[in-house]
């Protein structure tokens, strides 16, 4: 039997993980584009690429890919949409 992609555990945020970062982390498995979550948190498109690239890092950490991969918002969706909708916060 194959190992599912998804099978590795998703990663927390750490302590450190500010509130607004775990908003936009939400926000982000919604569906929402960069510009639509700063519209929607009332935070300048700045702020969520800041919140954006600490998630990422912690994602990269976490699951041990390789700096050469390409991450963006959509990697967030795609990896924390099923999460997210399983606790019912979609």
């Amino acid at each position: 039997m194959r190992a599912s992609k998804w099978a590795k555990p998703l990663p927390t945020l750490n302590a450190e993980a500010s509130l607004r970062q775990r908003d936009t982390l939400l926000a982000f498995a919604r569906g929402l584009t960069p510009q639509d979550v700063a519209e929607h948190l009332h935070v300048s498109l700045s702020t969520v690429n800041s919140h954006k690239t600490a998630i990422l890092a912690e994602c990269r950490i976490a699951w041990q890919l390789a700096e050469e991969a390409r991450l963006d918002y959509r990697f967030l969706r795609e990896r924390f949409a099923g999460f997210c909708a399983r606790l019912g916060r979609l």
